[in-house]
């Protein structure tokens, strides 16, 4: 993770953004039916990222927060940067996508 000298103020924002009350409150709008080995099955529901960014970018722009995703390939692989800024503080983190069979799916299983 890399972050600027100071994260005081962004830090403070990020407190400010999970005190509001829509934080936490992301509507399940999904449902998965998983098969089970046994020929059964079991359901839940879930909030895709679609509609966990539309939900959150509002919170955190109320506070100042910019929210900035800049991706990169590299290979076969894509780089996502995931950048909060704010008051000209910033922290930055980066995720790479492995391509194929070890895409994102894979390595949130």
């Amino acid at each position: 993770m890399r972050t600027s000298d100071s994260i005081a103020k962004l830090a403070k924002a990020m407190v400010a953004v999970g005190l509001e009350p829509a934080w936490g409150s992301i509507g399940k709008d999904k449902t998965a039916k998983v098969p089970t080995k046994a020929g059964g099955q079991y359901s839940y529901d879930y909030a895709d990222l679609s509609t966990c960014y539309e939900q959150i970018v509002p919170l955190f722009a109320k506070h100042g927060i910019a929210i900035f995703q800049p991706t990169r390939t590299q290979g076969t692989d894509v780089i996502v940067t995931t950048i909060l800024a704010h008051e000209g503080e910033f922290i930055s983190e980066e995720f790479t996508v492995p391509a194929g069979d070890r895409g994102a799916q894979a390595l949130g299983s």
